[in-house]
């Protein structure tokens, strides 16, 4: 039996020997090497790196796939990482040669085929348009539905780097089904997660399907499943269908899972790689408005078919708006978020990043930073000038608030301009994973001063579950089900003592 090696304890003077700066355009630091040596030892192919959010993860990997002489690398990447990520570190830190792949799908295919680069990047979402084709269902093409295209050749990289590795959770999902193809023609993997398993051990095995195709955690998800966890079923959902049944870990099934993982997986907590500075968390809370509960009540008293969306329209109406379907309108009301909120920029002069989980609370946040003179740029999928928002605000003294959605401004980002992020609402799904991502836009190792984040919450309601579920990282979606459930349970056990 193998001794197992701790490499967090090489000497640093010994991973200078065997990984010497000439071999690096940028020096890499103490942790980096330790990753490298962790990665070259044993002729590992196939590392997971599980850093924490802000310790260099893409020049990590950039360095790694030229250690294992990668002559064609593939690079997976979230849409927002590309070229304020991905390309300007590229640039910076090797002389590799890169295509990024957009465009519509031939143009993307033409570009593999014919364009002469060491590395080439592609998003997500375009995974399905370059190796997959649309499903045929007879005659007609099901709009979002997708299979791995036979024609397409998928040995055309002998390196694969997977960047947010936790979006192939789902095994199911066509980019997941296509990211373990290309795996499993490439020589070497490189996948990359600061929160690999934020809404539950479950997450795990499609991750790790697509690295070592099971050699970690097995060849089926239902064998993991029941050896790795117990079912608990939660009854009826009362008028809203199905059972539904909740999968809870095994005693020391974390510790038994880490184990079967470690022989291809490192992780590097913040703390361990940088002296980043001291986070605190506040909660501003307010009432809802009488306008507010009286809309949560007649949703509650008329509930639809599942509860997951009623609790979406209940964090709707808490955020200042809410679809009317009849009308084909938003009807929009005023939410005393926006008091705390005002409440904040007024407390301070920093500069401050405000995340919101919908577009419409976005723009009622423009709106009412106008009305009060405070000035602002906006980062969400529906603006077009989203790099010269993100480049004002970090260069412009006079911007103090950035008003960013997850997804474009949670991710991939440097912001340490600013030391205050508030979280006007936060996510339901995958919520943990976006709240860590979205905290480390603004702590990271260049921030110099203490980061405050602030939870804007109504009390009594919805956001106090959510948040509650998020700080002692649990899967939100879960507990948002179990207690609208507990809601309408109880509405409809006093409507029938009414009758009688």
């Amino acid at each position: 039996m193998t001794k197992k090696i701790d490499y967090k304890k090489i000497k640093t003077k010994v991973l200078r020997q065997l990984f010497p700066n000439k071999m690096f355009n940028t020096k890499p630091t103490w942790h980096q090497l330790v990753t490298f040596c962790f990665a070259m030892d044993m002729n590992r192919r196939r590392v997971y790196l599980v850093h924490d959010i802000g310790t260099g993860k893409t020049y990590t990997s950039l360095c790694l796939a030229q250690l294992y002489k990668g002559k064609r690398i593939l690079a997976i990447v979230p849409n927002s990482t590309i070229y304020k990520t991905w390309v300007p570190q590229i640039k910076e830190h090797t002389n590799l040669t890169f295509c990024v792949l957009e465009g519509k799908a031939k143009q993307r295919k033409k570009s593999i085929k014919h364009t002469k680069a060491d590395i080439f990047i592609i998003n997500y979402e375009g995974l399905r348009w370059v190796f997959g084709k649309k499903k045929l269902t007879g005659k007609r093409i099901k709009r979002s539905q997708f299979v791995i295209d036979p024609k397409a050749f998928m040995g055309h990289f002998d390196t694969l780097i997977i960047d947010e590795a936790h979006q192939l959770k789902s095994f199911n999902s066509i980019q997941t089904q296509i990211a373990a193809t290309l795996s499993a023609h490439a020589k070497n993997v490189i996948a990359m997660s600061g929160t690999p398993y934020g809404s539950g051990l479950e997450d795990l095995w499609g991750q790790y399907w697509v690295l070592n195709q099971g050699q970690s955690l097995g060849y089926d998800f239902k064998e993991f499943q029941q050896r790795y966890f117990d079912p608990i079923r939660k009854g009826s959902t009362s008028g809203w269908g199905r059972q539904w049944c909740v999968w809870e870990p095994k005693k020391k099934a974390k510790e038994r899972l880490l184990n079967k993982v470690a022989h291809c997986t490192i992780r590097f907590d913040r703390e361990e790689c940088w002296d980043i500075p001291e986070a605190t968390y506040e909660v501003r809370t307010a009432k809802p408005t009488k306008k507010q509960i009286k809309l949560i009540n007649k949703l509650i008293a008329n509930p639809t078919k599942n509860p997951l969306n009623a609790g979406l329209r209940i964090t709707q109406i808490l955020g200042g708006h809410l679809p009317n379907k009849e009308k084909g309108m938003m009807n929009i009301f005023h939410t005393p978020k926006l008091d705390l909120l005002l409440e904040v920029l007024q407390e301070t002069k920093e500069k401050v990043v405000v995340f919101h989980k919908f577009v419409e609370e976005g723009r009622s946040i423009e709106r009412f930073l106008k009305k009060h003179g405070i000035t602002f740029r906006s980062l969400r999928g529906e603006i077009k000038n989203k790099d010269q928002n993100y480049r004002d605000f970090r260069r412009k003294k006079n911007i103090r608030v950035l008003i960013a959605h997850p997804k474009c401004g949670g991710v991939g980002i440097n912001l340490p301009e600013a030391s205050i992020a508030i979280f006007f609402s936060n996510a339901t799904r995958k919520s943990v994973i976006i709240r860590k991502q979205a905290e480390g836009r603004i702590l990271r190792p260049e921030q110099k001063k203490k980061c405050v984040f602030i939870d804007l919450l109504l009390k009594g309601t919805l956001d106090e579950i959510i948040h509650h579920s998020i700080t002692h990282n649990k899967e939100v979606e879960r507990d948002v089900l179990s207690y609208m459930c507990s809601i309408i349970h109880s509405t409809e056990g006093s409507r029938k003592e009414k009758t009688k």
